[in-house]
């Protein structure tokens, strides 16, 4: 148990009904090495029952904070051009907005708060002891913690997930070239069998966890790619991330803050 210390897990949540059955299990164990924990989810237009299983859990957990409307809007625009659509500025604007509702009922909680968890409740599975021993092993400097997401390619080999949110530690430009996401895939691979904590600027891959006191007040926001090419944006943990550099704390990857995608 991390004594004394306190948490808000945060999540966005469509369409993931199935993947709740893994998680909510998993984030509520997660909640017992907490003094205090806190859950906010925000929910939108669900269609497989995703929307009963919150409520449900809402209904029979403490601390369980939904908020949950429909706006009628997809995921994932049509494609049109070269434009990779997950990286269009119409899906980062529509992210940055929900996170932004989950991180304005955050600041208004009346609570203490030290560390906020934010997961994607769509991921197979998450180690709960990963995330734990995460935070007690830490560097002392770290803002950020990330998880090392992995997900199996083409041949069944498995390799890091989230390239699209992550930067180098020397990288704090919004120019991202067409391969970059590619590159981030091969690179965190490579290097996460090297060492236990991988310096970086930004990251996630299914979980950040980061001391509140240094994202309290800040919000998400959608930064157009400064470079042409199948990138129309800067993921929006990119932005988010290095807010956290420029207060001089490092993110950091986690080798052992698995997740499955």
């Amino acid at each position: 148990m991390i004594k004394n210390k306190s948490i808000v897990i945060a999540a966005l949540a469509r369409d993931c009904a199935k993947a709740l059955e893994n998680n909510i299990p998993r984030i509520e164990e997660l909640r017992a090495h907490f003094t205090n924990s806190y859950v906010i989810i925000v929910e939108n237009d669900s269609k497989d029952g995703t929307k009963e299983t919150l409520v449900n859990w809402k209904r029979t957990s403490e601390n369980v904070f939904l908020i949950s409307q429909d706006f009628h809007t997809v995921t994932i625009p049509k494609k049109e051009s070269n434009m990779k659509p997950g990286t269009s500025c119409f899906r980062i604007e529509k992210m940055a907005k929900y996170r932004n509702m989950y991180m304005e009922f955050i600041d208004s909680l009346d609570a203490s708060i030290d560390y906020v968890l934010m997961i994607d409740l769509d991921i197979e599975k998450f180690s709960v002891k990963g995330v734990v021993d995460s935070i007690i092993d830490a560097p002392e400097d770290w803002g950020g913690l990330f998880a090392y997401g992995t997900s199996k390619n083409k041949i069944k080999l498995s390799r890091y997930y989230d390239g699209y949110a992550f930067l180098e530690y020397w990288n704090n430009s919004f120019e991202l070239k067409s391969k970059h996401v590619s590159f981030a895939r091969r690179y965190v691979t490579t290097m996460m069998y090297f060492r236990p904590y991988l310096r970086c600027n930004s990251a996630f891959s299914g979980i950040g966890i980061y001391k509140y006191e240094l994202i309290r007040g800040k919000r998400y926001y959608c930064q157009p790619n400064m470079v042409e090419g199948t990138i129309e944006s800067i993921c929006e943990h990119v932005p988010f991330n290095l807010s956290i550099i420029e207060l001089s704390y490092n993110n950091y990857i986690s080798r052992k803050m698995k997740v499955r995608y």
